[in-house]
């Protein structure tokens, strides 16, 4: 049996001259010259027809806990290193890309590695000079941010895809310093090594907003917002919530085979507001006159109140809509009663 080799690790360069002081930098250095021609963003990856990921930019990856956002990020890796993947298709080759869990034990992140390897088509039990992945679970957040940036000096990937934000948090998750840390940090690694970050943040439970002052700081500063939920069924839909350079990307849909492998899937219909909103309509209307073939106005609004736990305006106003859109109609007899559209 051959010896297992690790991957060779390229030398390390970094910006600092030979006595390691280092370098200043002028306000003229940074100074827009219209005379130069400035390269366009370079897109990495495309899906239906809309391209995405830039190098140099910042994105996020967010979601409910256990909700995909390592699945979505290995899925991305697959595209990167195949050059197709559910539907995704690569623009431009890459050479080199950082995978950084922070959290699972050296076990899963293994096998989350050899999964990559054998969905690329690669040989599982190879180390591969193309994808770099780091466990930093046994390190503080500051130890982390140290080996994060020297894997970035040396290996100089296209792409760091860490997970998440919080194990690089030195305090706590609303702390308004730690937060701009944070942010500012990610923004300098991904100009000044001239690649892209993405990073998992975690929603709050009760909104798709990201948790903390941490999670909105990175949010505020990056070129990309991918949000990623599940149904009952086992969909994982991602989309991007933001996106700075055109119209976002809809409807990324996967679901996960018994061995827990990434399998495409067709997005369902699109549903609109309006029909949202009717069929939620229908539902609560159904509901109220599961015990009532008829009711007074004053005991609809009573049973509204009751069952959805709004106030009486809330009530009046979802009831003249009911009434307006003829889900809802008065009899003969001046009381109210299911129509025959539900």
């Amino acid at each position: 049996m051959s010896d297992f080799k690790k991957p060779p690790v390229p030398e390390s360069s970094c910006n600092f001259q030979l006595d390691s002081t280092p370098i200043i930098v002028s306000w003229r250095d940074r100074l827009i010259d219209l005379t130069k021609d400035y390269p366009e963003p370079i897109f990495l990856l495309e899906f239906n027809g809309v391209k995405f990921f830039t190098r140099g930019d910042v994105i996020v990856v967010k979601g409910k806990p256990k909700r995909g956002k390592s699945h979505l990020m290995i899925a991305f890796i697959v595209a990167l290193l195949s050059g197709e993947y559910i539907g995704m298709l690569r623009l431009n080759k890459v050479t080199k890309l950082l995978y950084v869990d922070c959290e699972m034990h050296e076990n899963y992140t293994a096998l989350l590695n050899r999964k990559i390897l054998k969905a690329v088509g690669n040989d599982p039990s190879q180390n591969s000079n193309e994808l770099y992945v780091l466990n930093l679970k046994a390190d503080t957040p500051t130890e982390r941010e140290r080996l994060i940036e020297d894997a970035i000096q040396e290996l100089k990937p296209d792409i760091v895809f860490i997970d998440g934000v919080k194990d690089i948090t030195r305090t706590e998750p609303n702390d308004q310093a730690e937060s701009k840390r944070i942010g500012e940090e990610l923004k300098q690694w991904s100009a000044k090594y001239n690649c892209m970050i993405a990073i998992a943040i975690h929603e709050n439970k009760n909104d798709n907003n990201a948790r903390g002052a941490v999670g909105a700081s990175v949010e505020e500063i990056c070129s990309e917002v991918w949000r990623i939920d599940r149904d009952n069924e086992g969909l994982f839909t991602a989309s991007q919530s933001l996106f700075r350079y055109h119209s976002p990307v809809e409807n990324l849909c996967f679901t996960m085979d018994e061995h827990g492998n990434i399998q495409t899937a067709v997005a369902p219909p699109k549903v609109s507001n309006e029909e949202k909103k009717l069929q939620s309509m229908k539902f609560i209307f159904s509901e109220i006159f599961t015990n009532h073939k008829q009711l007074t106005y004053t005991g609809l609004v009573s049973e509204y109140m009751r069952i959805k736990g709004v106030k009486k305006t809330a009530a009046f106003n979802n009831l003249k809509w009911g009434i307006d859109n003829k889900l809802i109609i008065k009899n003969l007899a001046g009381e109210y009663e299911l129509s025959n559209l539900i």
